[in-house]
């Protein structure tokens, strides 16, 4: 398979992404869609970490080539809460360290 054209490929870019999920928010909205809420598991909590943790890595792609997850923050709420957190990106400072 070819590529008509150029690629052009990103040397260095960090990316932060926000993602939030909290299995008590869950009951609400499956409710307004008249759904029962669904039952998220241990084993769904560990198995959404382990692709949050290594799925940049994993990604076969011409245009990712050398992606490399860095860090994952993981927040854990206590059981009854239905907080939304804030987005944590603006809190994230990434520094070069080679200089």
């Amino acid at each position: 398979m070819t590529t008509i054209g150029r690629q052009s490929k990103l040397e260095e870019g960090h990316y932060l992404h926000h993602f939030s999920i909290n299995p008590k928010n869950l009951i609400d909205v499956t409710a307004l869609a008249g759904e029962d809420a669904p039952n998220l598991s241990e084993d769904d909590i560990s198995k959404l970490k382990e692709a949050m943790r290594r799925g940049v890595t994993w990604y076969d792609s011409a245009s990712k080539a050398g992606s490399e997850n860095e860090m994952l923050v993981w927040v854990q709420l206590n059981e009854s809460s239905k907080i939304v957190l804030p987005n944590f990106t603006t809190l994230i400072k990434l520094e070069d360290d080679k200089a």
